[in-house]
């Protein structure tokens, strides 16, 4: 009886020695737990800090893209008016050629008048000068 009492009291020993590391663990992992929420918590307030930061960039890049956009659209709008533009040109062109070619023909009319003028003209003087002969000679 005394052996087995003194085999139970060493089981129970035993067991309370087991008990204490296990408590010792569990007070360890629980200092371990305590101190990785704390870094936790840091970290998340850093990430809420870098969030916060990041919120004045994040406006300021959709406005560059806001504005990309509308340069895009300046610049595709400036296009179009750059061959609208052309295709104007090209018809005033076209229009001062068809210009040209009546103002060349009237040109020539007028170079025709004048040149037939003069033969009118020397026709006159002609019969100018012939009346006055006529008139002098009387």
């Amino acid at each position: 009886v005394a052996q087995n009492l003194q085999k139970h009291n060493m089981y129970i020993t035993r067991e309370k020695r087991d008990i204490a590391e296990k408590m010792t663990m569990n007070s360890n992992l629980e200092q371990k737990l305590e101190k990785l929420q704390g870094s936790i918590e840091e970290k998340q307030k850093e990430v809420q800090e870098l969030t916060d930061q990041a919120e004045p960039l994040r406006k300021k890049y959709q406005e560059i893209l806001e504005s990309q956009k509308e340069e895009h659209q300046v610049l595709t709008e400036m296009q179009t008016l750059l061959h609208e533009e052309k295709a104007l040109h090209d018809e005033a062109k076209k229009q001062s050629e068809v210009l040209l070619d009546a103002n060349e023909i009237e040109e020539l009319k007028k170079s025709l008048e004048m040149l037939s003028r003069p033969d009118k003209e020397i026709e006159e003087g002609l019969n100018k000068e012939l009346e006055e002969l006529k008139t002098k000679t009387k």
